[in-house]
């Protein structure tokens, strides 16, 4: 899947209510010490996504060096880590959205394919057993695009006028 399409496709969407939003572009000293802190290596396609795509703080973690923002992927992973042990997330996963109304969309750090630099993504919140659903983050990403160009495309369609709608009185 190629990924420069996609970050294309991103920019093309008109983004959430909210207008178009990044956090501190990611630094190479924040991705080494977002690695390190959590024992992986950043997918280049998240990084990429990060960078180009001019609404990814409507929906993505900040990479940045903004290390005391609630949203830096770092605090965000801290608070599912001390929630209470029926509400916490599992070791292997690393939330990289933003988990809003605590829906949160991880990487499975025991799932990487070392030949794509890719890891598993699962959706989880409190009280679900685990489930992949990507294999990567631009198979994710398409499919987050592809949900939204389709309920525009619904929504639009919704309110088209139809036959009726145009009878002269």
């Amino acid at each position: 899947m190629k990924l420069q399409p996609l970050i294309d496709l991103a920019n093309t969407v008109p983004s959430t209510p909210y207008r178009d939003f990044q956090y501190p572009r990611p630094t190479k000293h924040s991705i080494a010490k977002i690695n390190e802190h959590f024992g992986i290596v950043l997918p280049y396609s998240l990084l990429e996504f990060v960078r180009c795509w001019r609404a990814s703080g409507t929906l993505l973690a900040s990479l940045g060096p903004d290390y005391d923002s609630y949203n830096h992927i770092i605090r965000i992973n801290s608070y599912w880590r001390h929630r209470r042990r029926t509400r916490r997330i599992p070791n292997n996963l690393v939330v990289f959205n933003l988990s809003h109304d605590e829906d949160c969309d991880c990487f499975d750090v025991s799932r990487f394919d070392s030949a794509t630099g890719e890891y598993a993504i699962q959706y989880w919140f409190p009280g679900t057993t685990e489930e992949i659903i990507y294999r990567s983050f631009p198979e994710y990403m398409k499919a987050q695009l592809d949900g939204w160009t389709s309920s525009k495309t619904k929504n639009a369609e919704q309110d088209a006028p139809s036959d009726g709608d145009n009878v002269a009185v």
